[in-house]
Parts: structure tokens; C-alpha cells; sequence
């Protein structure tokens, strides 16, 4: 009893009157559990923090952020009262994480360049504004919007970034490490990434030694201290510059102690085998280092910084105002179960995917498709899983000869199969969006031609739901914006919402002239397409 009362008492002196901890801790819990509501942005995310160690860092933002927000309400005597305009805001949340998978909206702004909106990230910081303007009103949502901005950082490098930066970095790491080698007197193959000290014995500068990573980390770090310590914005950008300065340079000097221990290592072939651990150690120690000098710069700027004023004596500490709290956790409670409906039934078939993700390709592509006659059917899977990617038909034309493949994906969403090409750094020779006429209807494809040097081809995709296929498009000055319209039931039932993608693809040799090739492979599918009943085979993945 006695501990207790020393616990409430040193909380009470320290600016958390009664009951503070409490309503902070249960506000932080329902919060979370409303989650539910999102599953799918989420795993997403949480795919993208545990398969990229460059956007891992990501995962610690929910926390910093609820964190710097609890800040804000101490700093505000804990004299906040929520506001019932949150609660639309909630909703749009909830409601913009179900559309983000079962329709697709593209902004490209350059070619090989585009966003799908929302992201992921933008869901998430939509339903922290909701939350924290439902809990705790317009004060302190104005007060919170830099940490709620954290939430859009989700994705803490986007993938543009990696064409940009991350690329041109790898090389500029590879010519450091290349020319302090070269310094020391080794003899190095010629190879501008791989650093060859003999023919069996070198290093590979893969994108994970440039440096990225740490710099990354360091400048968000700086960002977050910056802000907690309420430093001055011109005080913030400096420390954060100087902390992604900082990380590239102790980048460099690990790449240049690295290549030390190669050299070494050269003449004493034991060593040769630990080059990896001690890569990471030397990174590791020199990270700990660069936090290290971070955190001395803050604390020396700390102490130049004027004080404000400071809560004097535990009389001075106001009494908690969370306005009518329990009401709204109800409120977001039933939010968060009408939400969640949508994976139910998925969840409850251990399936995230349309109704039927296994079928017999062999009576869902017909034998003859006009005049082309089917060769095979084969399931593809993606690399290292046996999840099957994409279901592929291949038909051949009876009088030419030529070959057409069609193949539907059972476990992709909102997905266009070109962005994946312009995403890769493919360069079309020529690509739009292209209404074609097939067996059920029309239907617009997103068009694509490229010539990888080997073969020439023609590609399109589009997305089917249970009646309806096809994308739309729309070019705003030198922007193009591409979108498909959400599917009727995408609310209730998130399985049966997602539209299912469909590719057909056409190619020939390489040394065919590009205007030559796109007439005729785009008549090539243009037939085939003429006598499909595209509609008819994508509703057999919504069909129980």
C-alpha cells in the first residue's frame, strides 16, 4: 500500500494527476483494438516492415507517435475534451481502408512514376486525427498534427525515393570503398559494384551498404528529439541534416574499415570466413557512436534553450478532464465491429482472397476461344511461396499461328500489372489506355509495349469484379490518373469486394520494328479478345 502511494504521489508531483495514467492507457488500448477495422492496410504494412530492413524503422512510429501525443496532453494539464466530429472522421478511415483494396486510384505523374491512392500510411494517420480529435478536441489535434505526421511516414522511404537516391548512392559507396582500396595498394576486378580482392575473395556493394539505412534512421531520430524538446524549427532542420550527414559519413568510414579487414584478411586466410559479422559489428559500433554524439548535441542544445514555464508544486496540478469518455469508447467500439464485418467471412474461411482462390484452370479456360485453340494452363506462384500468383491459359491462333496468354490473379486486389512493369524501370515504347471490344462487352485495358532485347511484346490488364471489368482514365496537364470503381458489397464482405486482375499478352522477336510489332500484335489480341467471355471467367472467382 505504501509503494502505491509513493507511485501516486511521485506520478502527482510530476505533472499526472489521479487517473491520468489510466485514461491514457485505456483511450491508447481502444484506439488500438478499433484497429481491427483496418486488417488489411495493416498487414500490408506489417509485410512491408518485416520484408524490407530499410523501412523496418517504420513500425516504431504508431508508438513514438501515441507517445508525443500523450506529451502534448501533459503539456496542456491534461485539460482536453474530445469533440463528436471525430467520429466522421473515423469513419472515413475505416471506409477508405476497405476502397483501398477493393478499387484502384493511380496518380502518375511521371512515366515509370505513380502513387496509388490512399496509402496505407494515409489510412492510418486518418484514423489518428480521428481519434485524437474524438478524444481530445480541436486543441489538441492542432497541437498533435507533427506527430500524427509520423504516421504518414509509415512507409519511411518511399519507393521513388530508391530510384532517386538510393541507387546513385550505391555507386557513390562502391567508388569510396573502390578508391580507399586502391589506396592501400589492392588490386581490384574492374567491376564498378563488386570488389574483387583476388578471383574467390571480395566484397558486393549491394544498396544495404550505401548508407541509407542509417542515415534514415538518425535523421527521424533527430526529427522526433527535435520536437520533443520543442527546439526552435530552424534548430530541427539543422539537427536533422546534420544527423543524415552524419550517418552517411560513418557509412563511409565503415565501407573504408571494412575494406581494411579485407585486406588483411587477404594474408591470413582464416579470417576470411567472418566477413559478415564483422561487417556488422563494425556498423553496429559505429551507429552506437554516431546516437551517441547525436545525443550530445541535443543535450548541449537543450541547455541553450530558454525554459518556459514549469508546473511549480503538486497544488499547481489541475485535476483530469477527459469530457465524457466512456460513451465514445462505445462508440468507437461499434464503429470498430461494423468496420470489421468485411473480414469476417474471410477470416472465418482462413482466406483474404476472392471466394475461390483454387480452381481447375482446366474448365475455367474453354478449349477453343474463336479461332485460337488453348495449348496449356499453368499456375504461377511468386518466388520462395507456393501462393499461386496468377492462373495462365495460352492459345494459339488456327491460321497464323500466333500465340496469345490470358492469366488471372486469385489473390491480388487492386493491382495493374503495367505499374508493376513501369515500377521495375521498364521503358514502354508505347502505352495507354485501350478500349477493347470483347465477347460480353467493352472493356478499357491499360495498354503496355516493350522490347526487353529478347522478345517484343504487348501487354494489358484490367480489373474484373463479379459483373462488371475494366479500368478508366483521366489526363489532367502532363498528369494521367488511373481508377477502377469500388465493387458493390467491398463493405460487408472484403473478400467478395476485391476485383480479381486479368493480363493478356502477345509478343514476337525483338528485331521487329516497334510500330510494326504494335499493329500487329495489338490486332493479334484484338481477335482473340472479340471472341472471350472475359466477364463470364472472372465471376467464377466470386462464385461460392
Amino acid at each position: 500500500m505504501q509503494v502505491g502511494s509513493a507511485s501516486r504521489k511521485w506520478l502527482h508531483d510530476a505533472g499526472w494527476p489521479a487517473g491520468a495514467v489510466t485514461a491514457a492507457a485505456t483511450v491508447c488500448l481502444s484506439c488500438a483494438l478499433g484497429l481491427i477495422a483496418l486488417l488489411r492496410p495493416l498487414a500490408n504494412l506489417w509485410n512491408l516492415w518485416t520484408t524490407d530492413p530499410l523501412r523496418s524503422v517504420g513500425m516504431l512510429f504508431p508508438f513514438v507517435s501515441a507517445l508525443l501525443i500523450i506529451l502534448q496532453v501533459r503539456r496542456m494539464q491534461w485539460r482536453v475534451r474530445g469533440s463528436w466530429w471525430g467520429l466522421p472522421v473515423l469513419a472515413l478511415a475505416v471506409v477508405g481502408g476497405h476502397l483501398r483494396e477493393t478499387m484502384m486510384v493511380v496518380f502518375e505523374y511521371q512515366a515509370g512514376m505513380s502513387q496509388t491512392l490512399p496509402t496505407d500510411s494515409m489510412v492510418i494517420f486518418t484514423y489518428g486525427c480521428g481519434a485524437v480529435l474524438f478524444f481530445g478536441g480541436m486543441p489538441l489535434l492542432r497541437r498533435s498534427l507533427i506527430p500524427l505526421a509520423l504516421l504518414l511516414c509509415l512507409n519511411p522511404v518511399p519507393h521513388d525515393f530508391n530510384h532517386f537516391v538510393d541507387v546513385p548512392l550505391q555507386y557513390a559507396s562502391a567508388h569510396i570503398a573502390r578508391s580507399f582500396a586502391i589506396f592501400l595498394g589492392a588490386r581490384l576486378t574492374p567491376d564498378q559494384l563488386r570488389l574483387m580482392f583476388t578471383p574467390e575473395f571480395g566484397i558486393y556493394i549491394a544498396p544495404g551498404c550505401n548508407g541509407i539505412r542509417g542515415a534514415v534512421t538518425m535523421g527521424y531520430i533527430a526529427l522526433i528529439t527535435g520536437y520533443a524538446c520543442r527546439f526552435r524549427w530552424w534548430r530541427t532542420v539543422l539537427l536533422s541534416l546534420g544527423a543524415v550527414a552524419l550517418g552517411y559519413l560513418f557509412n563511409f568510414l565503415r565501407l573504408c574499415l571494412l575494406v581494411v579487414f579485407y585486406v588483411i584478411a587477404m594474408h591470413h586466410p582464416s579470417l576470411q570466413s567472418h566477413g559478415r559479422n564483422v561487417d556488422y559489428g563494425i556498423g553496429s559500433c559505429l551507429f552506437l557512436l554516431a546516437v551517441i554524439l547525436l545525443a550530445a548535441v541535443v543535450v548541449r542544445a537543450d541547455r541553450s534553450r530558454p525554459t518556459g514555464p514549469t508546473i511549480e508544486s503538486a497544488d499547481d496540478v489541475p485535476q483530469l478532464s477527459f469530457g465524457p469518455l466512456w460513451p465514445r469508447l462505445a462508440l468507437l467500439a461499434v464503429l470498430a465491429g461494423l468496420g470489421s464485418l468485411a473480414y469476417a467471412h474471410p477470416l472465418l474461411n482462413r482466406s483474404m482472397t476472392p471466394r475461390r482462390a483454387h480452381i481447375d484452370l482446366d474448365a475455367l479456360y474453354p478449349r477453343q476461344v474463336g479461332g485460337f485453340t488453348r495449348l496449356r494452363v499453368w499456375k504461377e506462384t511468386w518466388d520462395m511461396s507456393t501462393l499461386e500468383a496468377y492462373d495462365w491459359a495460352e492459345y494459339r491462333q488456327d491460321t497464323n499461328g500466333g500465340l496469345v496468354d490470358i492469366g488471372i490473379s486469385p489473390v491480388l486486389g487492386a493491382h495493374d500489372a503495367v505499374l508493376c512493369h513501369l515500377m521495375r524501370d521498364e521503358h514502354p515504347n508505347w502505352r495507354g489506355p485501350l478500349l477493347m471490344q470483347v465477347g460480353d462487352g467493352p472493356v478499357v485495358f491499360d495498354a503496355f509495349q516493350n522490347n526487353d532485347g529478347v522478345t517484343q511484346y504487348v501487354e494489358m490488364s484490367t480489373l474484373c469484379g463479379p459483373d462488371n471489368c475494366g479500368e478508366a482514365s483521366a489526363s489532367v496537364a502532363r498528369f494521367r490518373i488511373y481508377f477502377s470503381h469500388p465493387l458493390a458489397g467491398s463493405l460487408t464482405d472484403e473478400a467478395n469486394g476485391r476485383p480479381v486482375p486479368v493480363v493478356m499478352r502477345a509478343e514476337t522477336d525483338a528485331a521487329t520494328p516497334a510500330d510494326d510489332a504494335r499493329v500487329r500484335l495489338l490486332a493479334l489480341e484484338r481477335e482473340f479478345a472479340a471472341s472471350l467471355q472475359l466477364k463470364s471467367l472472372a465471376r467464377q472467382y466470386f462464385e461460392r
